[in-house]
């Protein structure tokens, strides 16, 4: 779903900066599969073992921003993998 993040300080915060992938199909067409955008962007992380402290994220695809995400706690908590 996501091909590569920046991590950036910008007035005295992290943000994570994920770009998606184009070739991801966000429709559902199977309940199976169904996953959440939390827990992919939790899965990433861990996968990718990245190392991010801050609570705001940026979705970017093709350069464009397509959203941010903002949490009270930090990611990769037990609460928020499970």
């Amino acid at each position: 779903m996501f091909k590569n993040y920046e991590i950036r300080r910008e007035n005295n915060e992290e943000i994570l900066y994920l770009s998606i992938d184009l070739n991801t199909d966000f429709a559902i067409i199977n309940n199976k599969n169904k996953t959440s955008l939390r827990k992919e962007i939790n899965n990433y992380l861990k996968k990718n073992k990245v190392k991010f402290k801050g609570n705001k994220i940026v979705l970017i695809a093709s350069g464009l921003i397509l959203g941010t995400y903002l949490y009270a706690s930090p990611l990769l908590t037990k609460k928020a993998i499970n």
